[in-house]
């Protein structure tokens, strides 16, 4: 798979981490999860999944500067990437 389809691939995935968490059908890739409702405890809940279904090396502070599913696909490290 190349490097394109993967970041569509995990931008999809990234998209319904935030759309389950917030509990909306559609978030788009900038808009801020706090703007959207979103709070710490949903906060820790997407990184969590993140971690868990993208092995993405995301923590509360890298969450918290990039609030938005771009933000968070382009400047989180996950698996064996260099960059997000």
């Amino acid at each position: 798979m190349g490097a394109a389809s993967m970041g569509t691939q995990r931008r999809r995935t990234l998209q319904r981490i935030f759309s389950t968490v917030l509990d909306r059908p559609d978030v788009g890739p900038d808009e801020n999860f706090f703007d959207l409702g979103g709070n710490s405890v949903m906060a820790m809940a997407v990184v969590e999944r993140v971690r868990a279904e993208l092995g993405g090396k995301v923590n509360a502070r890298t969450f918290y500067k990039w609030p938005t599913i771009a933000g968070i696909d382009e400047n989180v490290v996950f698996g064996g990437d260099d960059h997000g």
